[in-house]
């Protein structure tokens, strides 16, 4: 038998998808986060217990045009917070010839329900809905073995929620059932047995030094986004590091930000002498200045062994960063129909600067003995309330969500 009996752990970011019955498919797109612990007890049958995060546009409001202002489209968000409990089947192995053999495709089917945390932002309201929900949920997963203990994988997965919400007048709650889908990329690490770690040879740890860059893009998490002019997000740092142990390292950064917020604001023009003000919608841009540090964990040490000519290594990080606006700027809608000559907003847009909290993951292929590629997904919390701005996700403060292609080079 080739397959593992042991824990496998895995980390997945993906896009979610809601059922709306305002919004198109497409638009109501939103991010996913699932962090999970599973066992396969024979060549067929699993368990995976797994903690989920998601958000997603459930509904839009438009605002009707006129003669001096454009009509405007307002997108509201929901997220989702659960613990999920699956059984896993694994039908290729149904057949004993397929078992036998090491194969770097796979196949898992799961089925099994969640228990959360459901709110969504309700224009007019002070908290929207809040409320807990219980769902069923199934999926589909495709794995490539990139060696024995890791593996990438696609998972699409249906989730149908059932949650209750207190009706205003009357002294009772009415049910309702929603459906939302997502698309996840992940890796799987296996966590080996004492038979398999004792026979692989030892390896003698030796403390480097590694440095590198990253670009890549991030996302501003709000409840509300009225569409407005696009403009790209995107982020680029250089970072230096040591690798105290084998599973143990610390990781400094400085890294640059470019943020864009589409909001409506008041402004001034000068019309013939005098100032008037109106409001429009305007897109303001944040260059941020991030100085990070950071702990790095090994998974891949942790649940196999120090491995010296290991191709893939999973890392978890977390940590502080300060984060300072060093410039914005704001510019009006294009859309908008009739705009004074040099108008002026009146809100005050630099946010200064603000500490926030860090978590991620770094998936790293060792293309030789000094050089590798990354993969980073990274969450960045602030804890200064409102320090982007606009509405975000209650009861929490300003989250960023940001994603890393890079190369690193080991000394």
């Amino acid at each position: 038998m080739v397959y593992t009996r042991g824990f496998f752990y895995e980390l997945a970011q993906g896009v979610t998808f809601y059922d709306s019955d305002d919004l198109g498919f497409f638009k109501t797109t939103g991010t996913g986060y699932k962090i999970a612990v599973g066992r396969w007890f024979d060549p067929i049958v699993g368990l995976r217990l797994s903690a989920t995060a998601s958000e997603y546009y459930w509904s839009y409001n438009t605002t009707a045009a006129t003669e001096a202002r454009p009509s405007y489209e307002t997108r509201y968000k929901g997220s989702m917070f659960a613990g999920r409990l699956e059984g896993l089947v694994n039908p290729l192995n149904f057949f004993p010839y397929w078992r036998q053999v090491r194969h770097p495709f796979e196949m898992n089917i799961a089925v099994g329900g969640e228990y959360g945390w459901l709110t969504k932002y309700i224009p007019g309201t002070d908290n929207g809905l809040k409320c807990n929900y219980a769902s069923f949920t199934g999926a589909a997963t495709f794995l490539y073995s990139m060696d024995k203990e890791t593996s990438f994988f696609v998972e699409p997965r249906v989730v149908v929620a059932n949650f209750r919400e207190p009706y205003v007048n009357v002294a009772r709650e009415a049910s309702f059932t929603e459906t939302s889908a997502s698309i996840s990329l992940g890796v799987r690490v296996c966590a080996a047995n004492r038979k398999e770690r004792a026979s692989w040879p030892p390896y003698i740890f030796e403390p480097r030094l590694f440095s590198g860059v990253q670009v890549g893009g991030l996302k501003h998490m709000r409840s509300v986004n009225t569409v407005g002019d696009f403009a790209l997000n995107y982020s680029g740092q250089f970072y230096v590091g040591y690798h105290l142990g084998p599973y143990v390292s610390l990781k400094a950064a400085i890294e640059y930000e470019t943020l864009n917020e589409n909001k409506y604001g008041s402004y001034v023009v000068d019309f013939m002498g005098v100032e008037k003000q109106f409001t429009a919608l305007w897109q303001y841009r944040y260059n941020l200045l991030n100085i990070k540090l950071a702990y790095m964990l090994n998974l891949s040490n942790v649940y196999q062994k120090y491995d010296l000519n290991r191709k893939f290594n999973l890392f978890v990080e977390g940590g502080a960063l300060y984060s300072k606006c060093m410039s914005d700027n704001a510019r009006i809608y294009s859309g908008e129909l009739e705009v004074g000559s040099s108008p002026r907003p009146l809100s005050a847009a630099n946010p200064g600067g603000a500490p926030a909290l860090l978590l991620g993951a770094v998936a790293q292929y060792r293309i030789n003995d000094q050089w590798s590629l990354l993969l980073e997904p990274e969450v960045h919390y602030y804890l200064k309330n409102g320090f982007i701005g606009g509405e975000v996700l209650s009861p929490f403060n300003d989250v960023v969500a940001k994603v890393s292609l890079g190369t690193s080079y080991t000394f």
